[in-house]
């Protein structure tokens, strides 16, 4: 049910030639029901296209989504841990600075995860500024 409607909805919005809304629909699709049916690898692939697509045609919350969910299957998948870091660093770094929470807390968790793997030292590389404190949690919570 839900995966065929999915891939309805994205065959439907290609033909209309609707960039940002294919780039929304995978954003939804993709990490809700398409990862039962379809290899990891394709939908990282996916949300590459996602986030290119949301950033064609300005849709920046999309594009920033496609772009998390991206560098969380690049993990799943077991992609090179330096490069996840540091994607994930940046996605860190962007999301803070426009204070969009929600995937800034996606692409935080992954990022500690990535250095609960590499280990002690790893967490040297991280600016202090780029995690948020309890000021912060408490003003994005009101």
């Amino acid at each position: 049910g839900g995966y065929r409607m999915g891939s309805l909805a994205l065959k439907l919005a290609r033909n209309l030639g609707v960039p940002g809304l294919v780039s929304s629909i995978i954003a939804i699709v993709q990490p809700c029901v398409a990862w039962v049916s379809e290899p990891f690898r394709n939908i990282a692939d996916s949300h590459q296209l996602g986030h290119t697509l949301g950033k064609q045609c300005g849709d920046e919350s999309s594009s920033n989504l496609n772009n998390s969910w991206l560098e969380l299957t690049n993990f799943l998948t077991g992609q090179d841990l330096t490069t996840i870091s540091s994607e994930m660093h940046s996605i860190m770094r962007e999301h803070r600075k426009n204070h969009t929470w929600c995937t800034y807390c996606i692409a935080f968790t992954y990022y500690l995860s990535v250095a609960l793997i590499e280990g002690p030292d790893f967490r040297d590389s991280v600016g202090a500024s780029d995690i948020p404190n309890q000021c912060d949690i408490i003003a994005f919570a009101k």
